[in-house]
């Protein structure tokens, strides 16, 4: 309590000096070149095929999704979907040695990877600028509704695949699992298996010092935020402070590294510092106002739940009731296999347990056991290439099966509730993606015998 404490302290002190400079340092801690790259010309300077796409949304953003393109493979496709202020290049950022991006083509994967609204590649939208408020009136509920959709159905169009494979890490999978909630008949005809990696469901036990700071970071980025408009979040200003403190002064080093190790868990990957500048530059790129506010409400109420909007008589226009609907995750019928490390401050254990006892059709559940492995380590550096990708790869192996000539799998039939297998009726599957807020509407589901009720008693009970 005493480390966060003073962690948030140094933040604090951090955030004051950074406005107050008349000009930013350059930072003069040892980076690789490609650190400063684009996505696309990382990829051109690794000699990789990609292909950009641009994927409209039914409320008019623009996704921006990058493919590493393998038409020629059997293989199911693969979406990955990045976290919480960061982008599609975080999975290329660390070269073909090390990034999951890169990784996966060579193993002989289709693999695209996305960007969602309001980071660094998707700030265009049909009708509004990036500096009107209202571009800025999103949060992970809109990623689930409309962004999530929208991208796996363009890849499973524009591949004539069946269905693709789902990997989330974070608000990537956070995501995934409203998606789900809001869509679960679409989730399930397109989407073979979701990877979710260190998932932002549940936070009520969360240690990062980024709850405690949060209200900072608003302050500061009202001061010196991008665009002109108080609804963006973090575009450049966080990267910027901490990115100033890795100079050669032994001390602001320290600070830097212990701040980032205070909101994402501690690490020694951070003695590196061409790794800690690859987190500062990939993972605090920026997103809305709303989506930091959304996960906050989550963290404090310990439900995993739709955007509190203040007050009894807001929800009750929004809602129709006068606290925010749940996330419904007995609609998760597709199979997920589930990742989590073991100093993650950000998805700890706890949290992961409430959300492995909520899913109907848990495959595997697989703990990163090292003696340091936090929030950041899923993309970074060489611990992901050794403790993680091993055994993700050995998942989409067996999840892919024959790919693309292959129809539903046996995950697809059958699963498991309270330890018994029970059979799904099919309907005909519904591509139809547009909104739908209510979580009670039993024609969008498919009969699952007894299994939603007996979930649904348990959904958030004991948070």
């Amino acid at each position: 309590m005493k480390s966060g404490a003073t962690i948030s302290i140094l933040i604090a002190a951090a955030a004051v000096v950074y406005v107050s400079m008349p000009s930013r340092r350059e930072p003069e801690c040892v980076m690789d070149h490609t650190l400063d790259m684009t996505i696309e010309e990382n990829i051109q300077f690794h000699r990789y095929p990609h292909e950009k796409h641009k994927v409209l949304t039914e409320d008019g953003f623009y996704l921006n999704l990058i493919r590493l393109p393998r038409n020629d493979s059997d293989r199911l496709p693969v979406l990955i979907v990045h976290g919480f202020m960061s982008s599609s290049r975080a999975w290329v950022a660390m070269g073909p040695n090390a990034s999951l991006g890169y990784k996966l083509y060579d193993a002989g994967y289709d693999v695209w990877l996305a960007d969602l609204r309001g980071n660094e590649y998707s700030l265009e939208h049909n009708t509004l600028k990036k500096t009107d408020p209202k571009f800025w009136e999103f949060s992970i509920h809109e990623m689930g509704l409309y962004d999530q959709p929208a991208l796996v159905d363009f890849i499973v169009n524009e591949t004539g695949a069946p269905k693709l494979i789902h990997i989330g890490y974070s608000m990537g999978s956070g995501s995934f699992f409203v998606m789900n909630a809001l869509h679960p008949e679409f989730t399930h005809a397109k989407v073979q298996a979701h990877i979710a990696m260190a998932p932002g469901v549940f936070f009520k036990h969360s240690t990062s010092i980024y709850w405690k700071v949060h209200w900072l970071f608003i302050m500061v980025n009202k001061r010196v935020g991008d665009f002109g408009s108080e609804g963006a979040y973090g575009h450049g200003m966080m990267q910027s402070a901490l990115q100033g403190f890795c100079t050669h002064n032994a001390v602001t080093k320290l600070i830097g590294k212990l701040i980032t190790s205070g909101i994402t868990g501690p690490s020694d990957s951070f003695n590196n510092e061409t790794i800690y500048m690859s987190v500062v530059k990939n993972g605090l790129i920026g997103s809305s106002v709303r989506t930091a506010e959304h996960f906050l409400q989550m963290h404090l109420s310990g439900k995993f739940r739709q955007f509190d909007h203040g007050s009894a008589e807001n929800n009750m226009q929004h809602y129709g009731q006068a606290t925010p609907p749940l996330y419904d995750l007995s609609r998760t019928t597709v199979p997920v296999h589930l990742f989590h490390g073991s100093t993650d401050a950000v998805c700890s254990p706890k949290d992961v347990e409430t959300l492995t006892s909520l899913l109907q059709n848990l495959k595997s559940k697989t703990l990163i056991n090292e003696s340091t492995f936090n929030h950041a380590d899923f993309f970074i550096g060489n611990k992901a290439v050794m403790s993680l990708n091993p055994k993700l790869e050995e998942i989409l192996e067996s999840v892919s099966g024959n790919g693309r000539t292959s129809e539903v799998t046996k995950d697809e039939n059958t699963i498991s509730c309270e330890g018994t297998n029970v059979n799904l009726v099919e309907k005909s599957p519904s591509t139809n993606v547009s909104g739908n807020d209510s979580t009670d509407d039993a024609s969008s589901m498919k009969t699952i015998d007894n299994c939603k009720s007996i979930r649904q008693n348990k959904n958030n009970s004991d948070l």
